[in-house]
């Protein structure tokens, strides 16, 4: 089980560069034994350059900073702390360090989304199943769905890549997998102009030159893997390539070849896959030749995918500001790798009572979690700090399998997303999907010793 800390609403700008501005203040977790915590993230990574498998003739842009906001996401938690604490006086504690407001918001800038600037990155497989604890220190994007179109903007200073708002992905997504489609219609800020689907060309606009599909690799069950259909062109459309030619031309793709050769009963073909074409071997006839990922919808990505996104186009402006929170989970040492790789699961629930629900179980307080975190060797703690997607909750009851319906007399309607202990104050957060949270601060502590060597 956990105890946790609420973040429902992120601190403007301004608060938080006044607090880094202040005397580096001790953040301390609100445990009444007095116990210090050091945070660290559960794995770091130092950046490699990764290369995706990208359609032939994609432009390559000039590098520029990758853009973000400086801050990522802010631990209200930390703020609240950091500004009602008063001036900590120095204390020494055996495996015991101080966590100061600098060292956290330098640690939640590193768990943002982010993309990067350079051309044959693909889109982090971790991060979609929620458990990629590299932060931005990862060398592949941090995206929200396993594609992701952005557009060359020209007219900022530096130019650099923006990226489509978030309904627009899945609009782009849908018209790129048809191999029909060649132009787009689209609008910014009130100012059309028209995407060229085979030259990724942005015509007609003052803004944006460039337009480029970030996803993610095709190797044979990579997670979240992009699928792609390959099509030639015949007199009357366009028809995909029957499954010998599509591996042949995937087997040519992985081993870095820029040409396949292919036969029927009848002929030989040379596909030349940088270029574009197929050409026959005996009557030197060309043909164009393209490729296109499958559509995945995201409604059909949810069982897999977080569900932010999806829980917070169900709710009210004010229900969102609560969607996501940082709460604690609280567990014994020999948890904690399994935890660190495969995420929390809640069929694992029921080993201590499970009072509001059978599922994963977070608070609001360190102190709640601090029950559930036997000490181990050399009397070491551990605590998780997570993002829990809570969403719209309903009184947790022991049965309860996953939450209840929001209307009790249609079993067909929506379900809650989450069960508390209280709906005026919760404190307990009980969610049944491990897409729902996401555990990325492993807090390791011990308790001081109630005795004060004076000598």
């Amino acid at each position: 089980m956990a105890a946790g800390s609420d973040a429902p609403t992120a601190p403007p700008c301004a608060r938080l560069a006044r607090l880094k501005r202040s005397r580096r203040l001790a953040f301390r977790l609100p445990v009444a034994l007095r116990i210090k915590a050091q945070a660290q993230l559960l794995r770091h990574c130092p950046p490699e350059p990764g290369g995706a498998t990208a359609a032939p003739s994609l432009p390559s842009p000039a590098p520029v900073p990758p853009t973000g906001d400086p801050y990522g996401e802010r631990v209200e938690l930390a703020l609240r702390e950091a500004e009602a604490a008063p001036e900590p006086a120095p204390e020494a504690g055996p495996g015991c360090e101080e966590l100061t407001l600098d060292n956290l918001l330098e640690i939640v800038a590193q768990l943002e989304y982010h993309t990067h600037p350079e051309d044959g990155v693909e889109i982090c497989p971790l991060f979609l199943l929620g458990c990629c604890f590299s932060g931005a220190c990862c060398p592949q994007h941090h995206t929200l769905l396993p594609y992701h179109w952005q557009l060359w903007q020209t007219a900022s200073l530096p130019p650099g890549w923006l990226s489509v708002g978030p309904e627009a992905h899945e609009t782009l997504e849908r018209l790129y997998s048809d191999p029909e489609r060649t132009l787009v219609r689209a609008s910014y800020q009130g100012v059309a102009f028209d995407i060229d689907l085979v030259a990724m060309q942005v015509w007609n606009s003052p803004s944006f030159s460039r337009v480029r599909r970030l996803g993610t690799s095709s190797m044979p069950g990579s997670p979240f893997g992009t699928s792609h259909v390959y099509y030639w062109r015949a007199l009357g459309g366009w028809e995909p390539y029957s499954q010998p030619f599509t591996e042949s031309i995937e087997a040519a793709l992985r081993s870095g070849q820029q040409e396949a050769l292919c036969s029927t009963a009848e002929h030989s073909y040379q596909l030349n896959l940088r270029a574009g074409y197929q050409r026959n071997l005996a009557t030197g006839t060309l043909r164009p030749l393209r490729a296109r990922p499958v559509f995945r919808a995201p409604a059909l990505l949810l069982p897999e995918l977080r569900k932010q996104s999806h829980m917070s186009r169900q709710m009210s402006p004010e229900q969102q500001l609560r969607n996501e929170r940082h709460l604690f989970h609280g567990t014994a040492a020999g948890a904690v790798p399994a935890i660190c790789k495969h995420n929390l699961d809640p069929r694992l629930s029921g080993k201590h009572a499970a009072i509001y629900g059978q599922g994963s179980y977070f608070a609001r307080r360190a102190s709640y979690s601090h029950r559930y975190a036997p000490p181990a060797e050399a009397g070491l703690r551990h605590v998780f700090l997570c993002k829990v997607l809570v969403g719209r909750s309903a009184l947790g009851q022991p049965a309860l399998r996953r939450p209840p319906p929001l209307d009790p007399g249609d079993p067909a309607n929506d379900l809650y997303d989450s069960c508390v202990d209280s709906l005026s104050d919760p404190q307990i957060y009980v969610v049944f999907d491990n897409d729902q949270c996401y555990p990325y601060f492993l807090l390791q502590y011990r308790e001081l010793e109630e005795v004060v060597k004076v000598d």
